[in-house]
């Protein structure tokens, strides 16, 4: 398995739309558990960077299937993501080292 830094961009003037939207998408993101139904994805950490950009980590298989997953992100669906990079992403050193 891998590790994969995703960055949401955020739509712009989305701010409203995502309040709207905000806890479906936390239960959402909350729920990638690596089972069958989400490819193996499994959800490490996520949380906002600044007001207009979230990071997430989580770990898979394949970067395809890490977009295929979050494809269905409740923000994504509403309209609120703008732009979302996948990296693959290899952590050395700290907390989150041991997942890759």
């Amino acid at each position: 398995m891998s590790v994969f830094r995703v960055d949401y961009l955020y739509a712009e003037d989305s701010a409203a739309l995502r309040d709207e939207v905000r806890a479906t998408h936390r239960a959402y993101l909350a729920s990638i558990d690596g089972s069958e139904e989400f490819l193996g994805v499994r959800l490490i950490a996520s949380g906002p960077v600044g007001a207009e950009e979230a990071l997430l980590i989580l770990q898979a298989d394949r970067a395809e299937d890490v977009n295929t997953v979050l494809e269905k992100d409740p923000f994504a669906e509403a309209g609120a993501i703008g732009m979302v990079t996948v990296r693959e992403w290899s952590p050395v050193i700290g907390e989150l080292a041991h997942y890759a």
